[in-house]
């Protein structure tokens, strides 16, 4: 195995430990009047890990996959609805993030090739990429201009 998947692997191993242990072990302490966190801990060992851009990327992913969804949902949503928004939002992006390789692989499959050592998927992928955010943004504009 080279290095880059190696280090990879260590990664996603240290990510899924991480979340395993703040579910169930770490949540439950609290600490100053709030549930500890295990996040910053972890994004500083891929950092010391990776090095200091592939670190940030990490720490970056981390942050936004946990700390926005609830954001978000205070802001766009009743008090009440709060609690069933926020597994919604968490679940159909985690349902994103495991089939989006699948669909970039299948365009990558696909995609018309101009010659044996040159692919041409890549258009193909920005294209299909640059889409589903236009298709977000006019869902999201759509959804503001109802309320």
């Amino acid at each position: 195995m080279s290095d880059t998947t190696n280090l990879t692997l260590r990664l996603c191993v240290l990510a899924f430990v991480s979340v395993l242990v703040q579910i169930t072990a770490v949540a439950q302490v609290r600490i100053l009047g709030v549930n500890a966190d295990l996040s910053p801990l972890v994004v500083a060992a891929a950092g010391f890990l990776t090095g200091a851009l592939p670190g940030a990327l990490f720490g970056f992913g981390i942050g936004n996959a946990t700390s926005l969804p609830p954001l978000i949902a205070q802001v766009e949503f009743a008090k009440d609805d709060v609690a069933r928004v926020v597994p919604m939002i968490v679940a159909i992006g985690q349902g994103t993030y495991a089939f989006a390789p699948a669909v970039f692989g299948l365009i990558r499959e696909f995609a018309p090739q101009v010659s044996a050592t040159a692919p041409a998927a890549a258009p193909y992928l920005f294209l299909t990429a640059t889409a589903i955010q236009l298709a977000s943004i006019c869902c999201f504009l759509l959804g503001r201009w109802r309320s």
